[in-house]
């Protein structure tokens, strides 16, 4: 596959300096791709990634932000076991740091995206790719086929070679791109800005150092005039993908979770937070394009609204636990109406 890559993101600090981005369900700690097959797809996404980092944002960085990034290193490790899927994280050392950007990771971003192009581009639903996450999230291996996690474009029906099309292919690449380049951007905002590992801060605290590195991201993004809709569509997945207020029966045990457990959550005030600054400011500044901008912190604001529906979110993983992944392929579902037809809101 001739293609360069592109971007995504949103992590936090796990443990001592390390800030982590990490799908953690136990469905999704599942290898995807076989070591040999990302082998083969290694110097590609390497390529894409630096690509993105020295033509793309090192430009548009200051002289001080390029200075004080300018030793950080790119780390491109295989998955472990029980890795989860998606996981990006920045160890940060004396004087400089590492980003690290897993294979299977920037993989599954890939495929994620252009999924999301297929289904766009040929005026279908976007929720497969929602549900998906949904599902994989509160299945057990043993009820997937081989006791493996399905590749998404499989899961859909999708061809690995979709990205050949005729105007996917530029919508694809630019999700993509996108979407690592924010991820990255995010990332390099960690070690920029010192943040404290977890083991040394308050989870309020290092809620705040994920918003900030959020800020930063979208901040670089846009002066490097590039709009964040793969981010976006990162994040549209994270909201099914990732612990919810719908697990919990109270919200006061979801704050209880927030408080104690979670280490960089998707918050709903951390998806306001990036509502308000691409709406308001980012728009602003980029005038040709604010309506784009907009749109985009449009759509955010309402997967916060969606996020923060703890009956609708309790009744799709419901269905989730449940629903063969076949019946994604090439239907017109939604949330909304398997909410409905199981009749469980």
């Amino acid at each position: 596959m001739a293609r360069t890559p592109w971007l995504l993101a949103a992590c936090g600090l796990s443990a001592a300096l390390v800030w982590s981005c990490a799908y953690a369900p136990s469905a999704l700690s599942q290898q995807v791709y076989t070591r040999a097959y990302l082998s083969g797809e290694a110097e590609r996404l390497k390529t894409a990634v630096r690509k993105i980092l020295t033509i793309g944002l090192q430009p548009a960085m200051t002289s001080k932000e390029r200075q004080a990034l300018a030793p950080v290193r790119l780390a491109f490790p295989m998955p472990k076991p029980n890795d989860a899927v998606l996981n990006f994280y920045a160890a940060i050392g004396v004087e400089s740091g590492t980003v690290y950007l897993p294979l299977q990771s920037l993989k599954k971003i890939e495929d994620m995206t252009l999924a999301y192009a297929v289904l766009y581009y040929e005026q279908k639903s976007l929720e497969p790719v929602d549900l998906y996450f949904s599902v994989v999230r509160n299945q057990t291996p043993r009820q997937f086929p081989d006791g493996r996690l399905p590749n998404i474009l499989a899961a859909l029906g999708i061809p690995e070679n979709a990205y050949k099309r005729p105007g996917i292919d530029k919508l694809s690449l630019s999700l993509r791109n996108e979407a690592f380049a924010f991820v990255l951007a995010h990332e390099l905002a960690h070690i920029l800005y010192r943040h404290k590992g977890y083991a040394k801060i308050t989870k309020a605290q290092a809620r705040a150092d994920e918003v900030q590195a959020d800020a930063f991201a979208l901040d670089l993004m846009a002066r490097t005039n590039t709009p964040p809709l793969g981010a976006a569509l990162f994040f549209r997945a994270q909201v099914y993908g990732l612990p919810h207020p719908g697990q919990y029966p109270t919200k006061e045990l979801w704050n209880a979770y927030l408080a104690t457990a979670s280490t960089h959550p998707l918050s709903v005030d951390r998806m306001r937070a990036m509502a308000r600054m691409i709406k308001g400011p980012l728009a602003r500044r980029r005038s040709s394009e604010a309506e784009i901008w907009r749109e985009i912190g449009t759509k955010l604001e309402g997967l916060a609204g969606l996020l923060d529906d703890a009956p609708l979110h309790r009744c799709i993983t419901q269905m989730a636990s449940e629903l063969p992944l076949k019946l994604l392929r090439g239907r017109p579902i939604t949330a909304r109406s398997v909410v409905e037809e199981r009749g469980c809101r």
